[in-house]
């Protein structure tokens, strides 16, 4: 019984994995890499605040104090999240535009399918996306 479990319970976490990889619809696959663009957009804005933080805290010279060297390696510490943060975003969006490859067969499909895709992601990041 304990070994049905484990296989169940195997087959239970792959098929939610496989499904919340995105589906073969062009337009939700693009929806979605639009939601994520704008997440990245997000964090483009926290680096470049936290850049300009760093700009203004004093590394070396008479200004410098151990605080202001603590604040940046913080800071500094802080992108590096981040980026690895965005860089996870973008793989998502990589998976869900591969999805044409196993969604269409045909070159004339796969084409239509990524113009399906891009209309619906540029649409979403236009909509949703804050510019400030």
């Amino acid at each position: 019984m304990k070994k049905l479990m484990t296989i169940f319970g195997a087959f239970l976490t792959a098929s939610i994995v496989l499904t919340s990889c995105g589906s073969d619809d062009p337009k939700e696959n693009g929806t979605d890499a639009g939601e994520l663009e704008c997440e990245c957009k997000e964090i483009d804005k926290e680096i470049e605040a936290n850049n300009k933080e760093i700009g203004r805290l004093e590394w070396t010279g008479d200004k410098a104090s151990e605080e202001s060297r603590e604040q940046i390696a913080e800071l500094e510490m802080a992108n590096i999240e981040l980026w690895d943060e965005r860089g996870d975003l973008e793989e998502e969006i990589a998976e869900l535009k591969n999805k044409q490859w196993t969604a269409t067969e045909k070159e004339d499909d796969k084409k239509h399918w990524l113009e399906d895709y891009n209309d619906a992601k540029d649409e979403y990041v236009k909509e949703n996306c804050k510019d400030d």
